[in-house]
């Protein structure tokens, strides 16, 4: 692997990323916004929470499929941005040396952003992605606000794993979205030491 995290993280830290007048960051091709987690996870959670005293038991999953989808979407297209601006193309771009070059740097990128302290446990290219988060904001603020959970709720970081799957080995943009699915097999939030998610193709590709 020849991405060097450290030094990604160190250029990206001392970056000037400020929001404009309107509260936009304009950064990494790509328009970015600061919000409070506490309150991002406090909506995707209650909106799951109402959705199941609605539905019928067997369709319940419904909100939790649609918040793992909007974060499909969202790191499709942000991540997407952000492989084509300038930024990676002078910082990242040198580094890669293969094309599984591009998971790490992804993971690179979310780390220095503060998306959570990432860690790639395992790649099969094309195959297979593990990755593992040790801080992640949606099982921490889960267990605070609500307690242990039954499964897993990162949403947010189950659909951005299967988005960095689909951009580096699924067909070019915009025709390569959903070509891989994400589960997220542990959790902080049951009372695992981290958090765990597995990318593989899709049923359909299999």
């Amino acid at each position: 692997m020849a991405i060097n995290e450290p030094a990604i993280i160190d250029a990206v830290s001392s970056m000037k990323i400020e929001g404009n007048e309107e509260g936009i960051i304009p950064a990494f091709n790509v328009l970015l916004t600061l919000m409070y987690t506490d309150f991002y996870t406090r909506m995707c959670f209650e909106f799951e929470r109402e959705v199941t005293k609605v539905l019928p038991e067997e369709i319940q999953d419904v909100g939790k499929i649609l918040l793992i989808d909007a974060a499909v979407q969202c790191g499709y297209h942000t991540f997407n941005g952000i492989m084509n601006s300038v930024e990676w193309k002078a910082l990242i771009e040198p580094m890669i040396e293969k094309v599984d070059d591009k998971i790490h740097g992804l993971t690179a990128v979310t780390n220095a952003l503060g998306w959570g302290n990432w860690q790639v446990a395992d790649l099969v290219p094309g195959q297979k992605l593990v990755l593992r988060a040790r801080n992640s904001y949606e099982s921490e603020n889960y267990l605070r606000d609500y307690g242990r959970a039954t499964e897993g709720k990162c949403y947010m970081l189950t659909g951005v794993a299967t988005s960095f799957m689909d951009l580096v080995y699924g067909k070019a943009f915009p025709d390569g979205m959903n070509t891989f699915e994400s589960k997220e097999v542990k959790c902080r939030a049951k009372g695992d030491p981290y958090c765990e998610f597995v990318s593989v193709p899709t049923t359909a590709q299999n």
